[in-house]
């Protein structure tokens, strides 16, 4: 994670984010963006919360769907 934070522009993809500690830390490196992704409602509301208590603007939380193989949905991150 300290090497990583050297980088000029980081892209990080916490999936199964829970409460958000490892996107928290992530989101201090230089110009990170933080992609935060957990299924479960209960969980993703405390995510919300630490986002907000530590006043982060880098990190996007998404509660993560699960799609059916067959369905032809799709996600975009813009």
């Amino acid at each position: 994670l300290l090497k990583l934070s050297n980088l000029e522009r980081n892209v990080f993809f916490d999936i199964g984010a829970n409460r958000g500690v490892y996107s928290l830390l992530y989101s201090e490196a230089q110009w990170s963006k933080v992609f935060s992704f957990e299924p479960h409602p209960h969980t993703f509301k405390y995510l919300l919360n630490n986002i907000e208590l530590n006043n982060r603007n880098n990190i996007t939380p998404i509660i993560a769907v699960d799609i059916p193989e067959n369905n032809n949905t799709h996600i975009s991150l813009s």
